[in-house]
């Protein structure tokens, strides 16, 4: 007597593996664009917030101390610092840096110079930048940018854009 024993085998074949990773990688492929640009527009957002925050923390600073605070570039980023009453240096409060491929355009070139003054009173130093000063945030890979206002009370607002840096670098 033949033993036939008829056991249904189970799983997937070669065939339909290769059709369902054929599926995964065309839907990959089409949600990668818009991923894209939801993490440059996070990136965008983060560092015209980061800015906001450093403007709050010098006006804030200099209420809080009583004197002149500075926001000012450092090459990378962004120092918050004040002139303490004993001396003529300038003592850091807080650095931000900037993530790879943004820029912050300033057209101003007093403010390149010397920075975003605060008095103690929490007003901007406006002797040497117009009443409402801003700043633009951008990285010339991307199409969209965002501007940073500051009023002469020292409040911010940010607005998005359209383009990208102005010289294009």
């Amino acid at each position: 007597m033949f033993c036939t024993h008829n056991k249904k085998q189970s799983g997937f074949s070669l065939v339909e593996i290769l059709i369902t990773i054929s599926i995964l990688v065309v839907a990959i492929s089409l949600a990668a664009p818009p991923l894209t640009s939801f993490i440059e527009n996070n990136r965008m957002t983060t560092a015209a917030n980061n800015l906001v925050s450093a403007i709050n923390l010098a006006r804030n600073e200099a209420i809080a101390r009583r004197t002149t605070t500075t926001i000012a570039g450092n090459g990378n980023g962004w120092t918050v610092s004040f002139i303490p009453l004993t001396t003529t240096t300038p003592t850091a409060i807080m650095t931000y840096e900037l993530d790879d491929g943004i820029e912050i355009d300033i057209s101003d070139s007093n403010i390149q110079s010397s920075g975003l003054r605060f008095s103690a009173d929490g007003y901007r130093d406006l002797s040497t930048t117009p009443a409402t000063f801003t700043f633009l945030v951008c990285d010339p890979d991307i199409d969209f940018n965002r501007t940073v206002s500051v009023s002469a009370a020292g409040t911010t607002s940010v607005t998005k854009g359209t383009g990208g840096c102005p010289d294009g670098t």
